[in-house]
């Protein structure tokens, strides 16, 4: 399961400046590249590299431009992982889907005469119902399948505005 910005080495900005116009103090900041990634914040981007560009770690702004291609690279493992999650869930689908039609038929048409009582109904009752949660599982998978899709394709537009910024 997707859940937001790819954990990745080496995904931490250190900066460090020293106030102007005679402040006392200096100042340091801790940043987990991923995390502030996930916000999908372009203004805290924008504050973020003004900031960079501003310390006396303005490398940290290259360490950050290594770190999207990285990012690119690992997201597109990602999103070919769900994409074929999701075909093979909906195979299962189908596949579930045309086994209850089945058992509902032949469920129908053979006991049709039978009382829903007795314990042949009962038991064709109980595989279609347990068929019916496969699929139902079956369906869930591929939503999130979806959803994982989705999401690594919004944070992919999102850092290739933040590359644009940083340009």
């Amino acid at each position: 399961m997707y859940s937001g910005i790819l954990e990745l080495d080496n995904d931490y900005l250190n900066i460090e400046w020293t106030p102007k116009f005679g402040s006392k103090g200096k100042g340091h900041a801790h940043i987990n590249i991923k995390r502030f990634f996930d916000m999908h914040s372009i203004s805290k981007f924008r504050k973020l590299l003004k900031i960079i560009r501003e310390s006396d770690t303005p490398e940290e702004e290259q360490k950050m431009k290594d770190w999207i291609p990285l990012f690119f690279e690992k997201s597109k493992e990602f999103e070919q992982a769900a994409t074929d999650r999701k075909y093979e869930y909906m195979e299962k689908v189908r596949f579930h889907e045309a086994k209850v039609k089945y058992l509902q038929y032949v469920r129908d048409k053979n006991l049709s005469n039978v009382m829903r009582n007795s314990p042949e109904y009962q038991e064709m009752s109980k595989n279609i119902k347990e068929e019916k949660q496969r699929l139902s599982q079956s369906k869930a998978g591929r939503k999130q399948a979806e959803q994982d899709i989705k999401g690594i394709q919004s944070d992919r537009e999102f850092i290739k505005k933040c590359l644009e910024l940083m340009n």
